[in-house]
């Protein structure tokens, strides 16, 4: 029997703040469809990973968090004016 497991994982750095990382954390953890998505606090930043099994969930799951991130700054440009 052959088994073959294919899955796509990215990591990306965020250029977010403490703030803005515990503001996006909650909303942009867990499943985007098949997608699995964490937020990590590295020694050197912020994390993003995503494991996705096909390029449609990856397409899905980066959509939904580029959304989240686009929000944030566009109510901080609200606040701070």
């Amino acid at each position: 029997m052959k088994f073959t497991i294919q899955c796509l994982l990215i990591r990306a750095k965020l250029y977010l703040d403490e703030y803005q990382y515990r503001i996006l954390k909650p909303d942009a953890e867990g499943y985007y469809g098949k997608a699995e998505v964490s937020l990590i606090h590295g020694n050197d930043g912020f994390y993003i990973y995503i494991e996705a099994p096909d390029t449609g969930s990856l397409r899905t799951s980066l959509s939904s968090i580029a959304r989240l991130i686009h929000v944030i700054y566009g109510v901080e440009g609200l606040i701070n004016g």
